[in-house]
């Protein structure tokens, strides 16, 4: 039976709070490339870079298990779970990210998906036409 463990209200906060401070994601978007994080769209994002393969790009940092955020007022509990559980959804804004914060990804209702830290890195070098993929509000 996979991983997934319900966190507590305290825990929650805890976790927005820390996302929000290392992220912050307000701001304009050409500033977020400077910020070490990339907005792509959703299906040119999936087109590359497959679900497996983001989750193989997370298991080769030793990432096992993840913290999964939902940005919905009253929607509680969030999660941890296995890595094999991360599946990028765009009902709502979801987060996920692990216990360091050094990597995050964000698959957003405009269905875009932010990924910033190492994980860009990553995905920077699976995905040589990686600019190509940007979002860019301004431009729909």
């Amino acid at each position: 039976m996979p991983y997934k463990r319900a966190l507590s209200s305290g825990k929650s906060k805890q976790l927005w709070d820390r996302l929000d401070s290392i992220w912050k994601f307000d701001g304009p978007t050409s500033e977020y490339l400077q910020k070490g994080l990339a907005i792509f769209k959703a299906q040119a994002f999936e087109c590359t870079i497959s679900i497996e393969s983001l989750r193989a790009l997370l298991a080769s940092h030793g990432i096992r298990r993840v913290w999964q955020l939902i940005d919905v007022q009253d929607i509680e509990p969030y999660y941890e779970i296995e890595t094999n559980l991360l599946d990028l959804q765009y009902d709502w804004d979801r987060y996920w990210t692990s216990g360091e914060f050094d990597w995050i990804i964000w698959a957003s209702h405009e269905h875009s998906v932010t990924v910033g830290g190492w994980l860009l890195d990553s995905i920077k070098a699976a995905w040589p036409g990686w600019r190509e993929g940007i979002w860019d509000p301004a431009l729909d």
